[in-house]
C-alpha cells in the first residue's frame, strides 16, 4: 500500500501505519488533480493505492479488502469484511488454478516477481544492500 496526501500533516499522520509514501512520477490522474485542488483549497486529503500485479487485469478483491481494512482502522469505523475476504479468497484460488494450469505463464510470473523484488530491493533498500555486501553477504 502506498499513500500520498494533500499536506505534510496528513503525510505525517499516515506515516505511523504500515505502508509507504508514494513515489509515483507518471502521468497525472484524477487522484493527482484532486490532491492539487485540495492543497489549493486547504482541504486535507489522503490517497491510497494498492499495487496490483501487471498480469492481473481489472479489480483485485484482495487489494480492495486490504484498503477497506486499513482505511476503516484509520478512521475508527468497524466494517464487516467477511464478504470481501470470501471474494478475495475465491479470486486467489481461481488465479492460482489458472497459473498452475499454464506452466509458461507460471514461469513468466515468477520472473516478473523476481525482477520486481530486485528492483524494490535495489531502489528502497540500497543502504541495507551495501551493509550486507560489506559483510560479505551477497544479495543477488
Amino acid at each position: 500500500i502506498r499513500y500520498s496526501g494533500s499536506d505534510e500533516e496528513v503525510i505525517h499522520q499516515l506515516s505511523e501505519y504500515n505502508f509507504n509514501i508514494s513515489n509515483y512520477e507518471g502521468p497525472a490522474s484524477i487522484s493527482t488533480y484532486l490532491t492539487v485542488r485540495c492543497q489549493e483549497e486547504g482541504i486535507k486529503m489522503a490517497n491510497f493505492v494498492a499495487a496490483i500485479p501487471v498480469y492481473i487485469d481489472g479489480r483485485n478483491p484482495k487489494c480492495v479488502e486490504t484498503l477497506v481494512r486499513l482505511i476503516s482502522k484509520i478512521i475508527g469505523v468497524k466494517v464487516d469484511l467477511t464478504e470481501l475476504r470470501e471474494d478475495a479468497d475465491k479470486f486467489e484460488k481461481k488465479l492460482t488454478e489458472i497459473i498452475e494450469s499454464q506452466p509458461e505463464l507460471a514461469e513468466r510470473i515468477h520472473q516478473l516477481e523476481e525482477d520486481y523484488d530486485k528492483e524494490v530491493f535495489n531502489r528502497e533498500m540500497g543502504d541495507l544492500k551495501n551493509w550486507l555486501e560489506q559483510r560479505g553477504i551477497r544479495v543477488d
